[in-house]
């Protein structure tokens, strides 16, 4: 599954990454299947992170309200972060 941020000219790149760094978290979060036929990832230290899970057509169609609101909410909050440090 792909995921694509349409933007304008005027748009800063670094921005757009944070944003879409961010939301690339969030369709997981809201629609991840783990899949019995891909084989866990051992962990070899207590801190690693937890195997990923795979992401399907069913699962975003079955949750798409809740990923626009959390889209319009990561959006929200990356431009709000970006304004508090832009330079005055």
């Amino acid at each position: 599954m792909f995921l694509v941020l349409v933007t304008n000219k005027q748009s800063n790149i670094l921005e757009d990454l944070d944003t879409l760094r961010l939301l690339s978290k969030v369709v997981p979060e809201y629609c991840g299947v783990r899949s019995a036929s891909l084989p866990r990832p051992r962990r070899t230290r207590a801190d690693a992170a937890p195997p990923r899970k795979m992401v399907d057509e069913e699962s975003v169609c079955r949750n798409a309200f809740e990923l626009i609101f959390a889209f319009d909410e990561a959006r929200a909050r990356t431009r709000n972060h970006a304004r508090s440090h832009a330079p005055s």
